[in-house]
């Protein structure tokens, strides 16, 4: 385990340092900006918490119930993700930005007491070395690209944009994954 947690702490410094080669190491000033502004830290809280799992299974059920042949392809692409993204998970464990901060990164799931990881409900539930890829991401635009698809009425297409551009926000501005883990 400890070799596990070395490993991932690792891997997230090389993709630190592949994003500052891209220069795409955004997360300190996206979170830095949001931490300036309390209120809005405990809005990307509430929406990293919000905009997965109940996003997920209100869209589950509505493409299931009401659009049956699009749920069925919603369904084999989320299962498809999972198989490439489980393995990357196993074998490419990453520590998230919030875990490291001797960069100045503040876990504010954590510190302004929306989620705390150590517990062992979270535990069980979350694996703390699983920042890349962002499942977060992808699977909110999957739902956010279904709903486009999808729906006829204007906002909920405008839905389909909102959630993942929002859940976007959330990840890095909470400092659980990398702008990298999201592409």
């Amino acid at each position: 385990m400890a070799d596990r947690e070395a490993l991932a702490f690792h891997n997230a410094y090389d993709i630190i340092s592949f994003e500052k080669q891209l220069n795409i190491y955004w997360e300190p000033n996206i979170q830095s900006w949001f931490l300036g502004h309390i209120s809005l830290v405990h809005v990307i809280n509430a929406l990293y918490t919000l905009l997965f799992y109940p996003v997920l299974i209100v869209f589950g059920i509505w493409a299931y119930k009401r659009h049956r042949e699009k749920y069925t392809l919603a369904r084999n692409v989320f299962i498809l993700t999972a198989v490439i993204g489980l393995p990357c998970f196993a074998f490419y464990p990453t520590a998230p930005p919030r875990l490291l901060s001797g960069l100045g990164f503040i876990d504010t799931l954590d510190k302004y007491q929306i989620v705390n990881y150590s517990s062992s409900l979270s535990s069980a539930l979350a694996n703390q070395y699983a920042a890349m890829p962002s499942f977060h991401f992808a699977w909110t635009l999957l739902v956010g690209i279904s709903i486009i698809d999808i729906a006829k009425a204007w906002w909920l297409r405008t839905l389909g944009i909102l959630v993942p551009l929002l859940t976007l926000v959330s990840i890095i501005a909470t400092a659980n994954h990398f702008i990298l883990g999201t592409g």
